[in-house]
């Protein structure tokens, strides 16, 4: 339980008819909980929601199902914790947040407990996966990088407004310039309340900018709205690859309905990967801007509207706008270009394939054929589930027909996006403004 020393408090200037929030006022401390939001991998994001009924789009199912998938299909143990444990490039920072609902231990490292100095010493990500090249032994002495306790993000002391879908201001901004920023009209006779905010509120707040374009309004007032995704106009991307994957996937004659897709290994790669993107660096692979509004708005007060002064370092605010996933977690395929944190400057040397487990530089066992269902979820390819699923539905074979489908590189940014807001992701990223019939398998 929290106490209330650690709570937050919110002034909070409420609408006439107390249904809204116009704008909030508070310290630094909130502000640094609500850019760790962008620090987030999807991967603890879906850990967080790990529920069929709270769930993230298919975010939540994919995770669900590699969590189920027997430990015989990974590399080793440890790359199959790794995947379900995503870290963040910020993680030894999450202790010092005055609310921390990043629910897990500090990030660390391991070397070999035989050579006594970290700067000679080779390091993993993984206690006893490796052996030292000077000694042989395992790295299995255990580092945790600390970190100071004035900060995460902003230095303390500022004070900044907060409008409701999570735009963010220094409290001494010109009246006019904030009034218009908020899209404030007139100034409404509303109420001016205090609220207080533990972990239970700070994480429904972080599934609200998830899923509500007043995420505040949601929490303080104990109201659910709903998202509105808007279909993204078409991509132009420089350098797309348009053939990384072939899935053949099963149709329904009769209705037009993406049943399952047989996929190698490479493809449940690349949905393993994403498990690690963070969630401010969705909007940059996107093309500028996510599919979340709350979560765009923390991105865009990074950069144009929190002054640099308030940042602790100008380094901070530069991470903060191109977020790299945790060293050691960029797979070998790297089909999205994902760029990783390097290791903290007194590490000197490490090892070409540190990222993963016995140096593959990939999660899964190879060869592998697999099962992915219209909401991601992965379970090795059966032929006997297959069959039985058709029987379940209730759906004849003759009513079945499979499509080969090419994934390049625009499929694969637009399974990301509909992984984040549809239980339907592989129909809704694959099948827009196409006609399956016309790749149809001979």
């Amino acid at each position: 339980m929290v106490s209330n020393a650690n709570k937050l408090s919110l002034k909070v200037m409420l609408n006439n008819d107390k249904t809204k929030v116009i704008f909030a006022e508070s310290d630094s401390h909130l502000v640094d909980i609500l850019l760790s939001f962008m620090t987030l991998p999807l991967g603890r994001i879906a850990r967080l929601f790990n529920n069929p009924i709270f769930g993230i789009g298919s975010l939540s199912t994919v995770y669900h199902s590699l969590q189920n998938l027997d430990t015989s299909h990974f590399v080793t143990e440890a790359a199959k914790r790794t995947l379900l444990d995503s870290k963040s490039s910020f993680e030894h920072k999450y202790a010092t947040l005055k609310l921390d609902i990043s629910d897990s231990p500090p990030a660390a490292h391991f070397f070999c407990s035989r050579c006594c100095s970290e700067r000679f010493s080779d390091v993993s990500a993984f206690s006893n996966e490796w052996y030292c090249s000077r000694c042989d032994g395992k790295l299995n002495r255990e580092v945790v990088e600390k970190s100071s306790c004035d900060g995460v993000f902003i230095k303390p002391g500022a004070s900044f407004i907060i409008s409701d879908d999570l735009l963010i201001l220094p409290n001494d901004t010109e009246f006019f310039e904030a009034v218009s920023i908020f899209d404030i009209k007139e100034t409404d006779k509303g109420e001016q309340i205090e609220v207080h905010f533990g972990l239970t509120e700070i994480v429904k707040l972080l599934k609200a900018s998830l899923t509500s374009p007043t995420p505040l309004s949601d929490v303080i007032l104990n109201k659910t709205t709903k998202l509105n995704h808007r279909a993204e106009e078409s991509r132009k991307l420089e350098g797309d690859k348009p053939n990384l994957f072939t899935l053949k996937v099963m149709m329904q004659k009769s209705t037009g309905k993406l049943l399952c897709a047989q996929a190698k290994e490479e493809f449940v790669e690349f949905l393993c990967d994403l498990l690690f993107i963070p969630l401010g660096r969705v909007g940059h692979l996107l093309g500028g801007k996510t599919c979340f509004e709350a979560i765009s708005n923390l991105y865009r007060s990074t950069t144009d509207l929190i002054g640099e002064k308030y940042f602790k370092t100008e380094y901070i605010k530069k991470k903060l706008m191109k977020l790299n996933v945790v060293h050691g977690c960029v797979s070998r395929s790297n089909i999205l270009g994902l760029t990783e944190e390097s290791l903290p400057y007194f590490y000197s040397r490490y090892l070409s394939w540190d990222n993963y487990p016995m140096g593959k530089g990939c999660h899964l066992q190879r060869p592998r054929t697999y099962l992915v269902n219209d909401d991601l979820s992965v379970e090795p390819y059966c032929f006997s589930s297959i069959y039985y699923s058709l029987h379940v539905q209730g759906i004849q074979i003759s009513d079945v027909e499979e499509v080969e489908l090419k994934i390049g590189l625009k499929e694969c940014l637009g399974i990301l996006e509909a992984s984040l807001t549809s239980t339907s992701a592989l129909s809704d990223a694959l099948l827009a403004n196409k006609n399956p019939k016309a790749e149809l398998c001979i």
